[in-house]
């Protein structure tokens, strides 16, 4: 069975990076902003980008998902095909292991 490093294994790796026999006490720390405290210079206008982006991308696969269906199904059957597609894209988000 693999191991998965818990957080605490990853801080209390040597200052080489692994768990070796260098003889190094110190901990390499982790950090996730730059050293003077700040983000990087673009990390708020693509984190914008990216919001848009998935936004559009979903609005418009949410509309032909609808479409589709009732196409298939008409407005009898359209909704109960429908909601058996939004439960495909739950499941594939919860394989991803992507909270929604």
């Amino acid at each position: 069975m693999k191991h998965t490093k818990m957080f605490e294994d990853f801080i209390n790796e040597c200052e080489c990076g692994g768990n070796c026999t260098c003889g190094s006490s110190k901990k390499q720390p982790i950090v996730e902003a730059n050293a003077d405290g700040t983000i990087s210079d673009d990390e708020d206008e693509r984190r914008e980008e990216l919001e848009m982006e998935v936004y559009n991308e979903a609005k418009s696969f949410a509309e032909s998902v609808k479409e589709r269906a009732y196409e298939i199904g008409g407005s009898f059957r359209g909704p109960g095909i429908q909601s058996d597609v939004t439960k495909q894209i739950k499941k594939a988000f919860k394989d991803a292991k992507f909270k929604l």
